[in-house]
């Protein structure tokens, strides 16, 4: 019997980063074992049909790569206490920068560059999904300090606005205790209240703020995630 590339549980996934680049770029050979080497995989499963990275870079999601080109990767749906799946699972953010992009999807299109020589995919051209929340489209505004001893205080702003007609399915906030996620010029929502989507109005300016102070050195993010279809 055949040994092949478990099934994705989408019972008990959230989101998804997908792409085939066999299909895409029309390819006549196509090895999953390449990727092997690379230094981000840490731990891997070998089937008769490709491979599946149980640690890449000690995210926590999987890649699977099948054989017939398939590339994807799936973070389960651990749900936290506020309600939210952690999006900092899926969010590539450092400190003093708003997100680059997903680091879910940009792990996906690392994958297919590195396997084959004729790919050149940028993250952006990668699918995404979301299970949990049956959404197509993920968007997230965030924003990020890094403050360093000495009683130093920092602090950093982004702004966002939802337009009308824009479908949420959900809306999650979520950061350091030491931040504050404001909506509005009067009312504050603090980053762990979780799911915030009855708090949203339409063509409001918001902004995400990151603040703190230390006698030592701390990394300070903020940030809200949106979901919709």
């Amino acid at each position: 019997m055949p040994n092949v590339t478990p099934e994705i549980p989408v019972d008990e996934t959230s989101i998804i980063a997908y792409y085939n680049p066999v299909e895409e770029f029309d390819l006549d050979n196509w090895h999953p074992e390449y990727i092997t080497d690379h230094d981000n995989v840490n731990e891997h499963e070998v089937y008769d049909n490709g491979i599946l990275i149980t640690d890449w870079d000690n995210k926590r999601y999987d890649i699977r790569i099948k054989s017939d080109g398939w590339v994807t990767a799936y973070l389960d749906d651990t749900v936290d206490e506020d309600g939210g799946v952690g999006p900092w699972d899926v969010v590539e953010i450092e400190a003093g920068s708003t997100p680059s992009d997903f680091a879910i999807r940009n792990d996906v299109a690392t994958v297919c560059n590195e396997i084959h020589s004729d790919v050149d995919i940028d993250s952006d051209e990668v699918y995404m999904y979301d299970f949990l929340n049956e959404a197509e489209n993920i968007t997230v505004i965030a924003t990020s300090i890094s403050v360093t001893g000495g009683g130093s205080s920092q602090d950093a702003q982004e702004t966002y606005t939802v337009t009308e007609g824009t479908e949420l399915e959900l809306v999650y906030g979520d950061g350091d205790s030491e931040t504050n996620l404001t909506s509005g010029p009067s009312s504050d929502i603090e980053p762990d209240d979780g799911i915030i989507t009855d708090d949203i109005e339409f063509d409001t300016e918001y902004e995400i703020e990151a603040s703190g102070w230390t006698d030592g050195e701390v990394h300070v993010t903020t940030y809200v995630v949106f979901f919709w279809s």
